[in-house]
């Protein structure tokens, strides 16, 4: 092992700006200054040398594959630096390595610790990217590749955040400017969501939920994003198939009144043929209250084929 040099000299510091520079590896200029390979890695951050780890031509294209890997890192990441996640579902360990070994063109280990596991790759190019990257600039990144390359990311971020509860889908998180990311990008998708702080006992630290609760958001969001999770897809299938039973009955007697309308009954008829009172005839050849079915634009046709017959995303 070379010996410790105590100090450093001004020519070696000119030198290692020059090499550290221009793309050198360190361990390269630690053998030729002599030095241990972390004197010379500690010397560069403190003097805030920045090693090129990407060439100028490094630009990554958005992809099916990158959008649902960045979506994933922002919700679960291990680390700034590091490509990964630390996960209880294996399908979604499975999607999340076959897509980072594709965009990175390298073999990569899945390796299992008790019931999780754990998906890494420490890249210096993504690093580097990332770093250089604000929220704006990511958002628009995903943005330029159109509906598709939306909902992977929203896949991703809801695959490792999102969780299905009640009669809505959500996700929890610190950081309310990611929040506010993904409920912009949802919109896209004619998914509408609502933004709101926590209430915890601990007000130390403020958390912000994303909630999707709407019926045709619900369903917008099952077939244009999904979960990847198949536990996480069945309950929002779950969900959604009890917001229609629930609201079944409603519509059948909307199509009954339409149908009756075009009898041309009185409302008070109507009425008594349908066990509702006038007003709400009323209203409903107003286009006032009208049945969430009815809102949501589902028929019975849709009616039958969501509450039996979705297929897994």
């Amino acid at each position: 092992m070379p010996k410790e040099k105590p100090r450093w000299k001004q020519e070696e510091i000119n030198n290692l700006k020059k090499l550290v520079s221009t793309g050198v590896p360190v361990s390269d200029i630690a053998k030729q200054f002599g030095r241990k390979y972390y004197s010379v890695a500690s010397k560069s951050n403190r003097m805030g040398i920045k090693h090129p780890y990407l060439s100028p031509s490094f630009k990554p294209e958005i992809s099916t594959e990158l959008a649902y890997i960045l979506g994933a890192w922002f919700g679960d990441r291990t680390s700034p630096k590091k490509l990964g996640i630390f996960v209880n579902d294996e399908d979604f360990a499975l999607k999340f390595h076959m897509y980072l070994e594709k965009i990175l063109n390298r073999k990569i280990n899945i390796k299992k610790y008790g019931n999780r596991f754990f998906v890494q790759r420490i890249d210096k190019d993504f690093a580097e990217w990332i770093r250089n990257k604000s929220l704006d600039e990511i958002k628009e990144f995903i943005k330029s590749g159109g509906d598709i390359a939306i909902a992977n990311f929203l896949s991703g971020f809801f695959d490792a955040e999102g969780t299905v509860i009640k009669r809505y889908a959500q996700v929890t998180q610190k950081r309310k400017e990611i929040l506010e990311i993904c409920k912009e990008l949802l919109t896209k998708l004619n998914i509408s969501s609502s933004l709101f702080r926590e209430n915890r006992e601990d007000e130390s630290e403020s958390y912000y939920i994303l909630r999707i609760q709407k019926l045709s958001s619900l369903i917008n969001f099952y077939n244009e994003v999904g979960f990847s999770i198949l536990r996480k897809q069945k309950n929002l299938r779950e969900v959604i198939r009890t917001h229609l039973k629930n609201h079944a009955s409603s519509l059948e007697r909307y199509n009954e009144f339409v149908r009756l309308v075009g009898e041309n009954l009185t409302r008070k008829d109507i009425a008594e043929r349908l066990n509702v009172s006038v007003a709400t005839t009323y209203n409903w050849q107003s286009g006032k209250c009208l049945p969430i079915l009815v809102r949501n634009n589902i028929n019975l046709l849709d009616l039958k084929k969501l509450e039996g017959e979705i297929e897994y995303a």
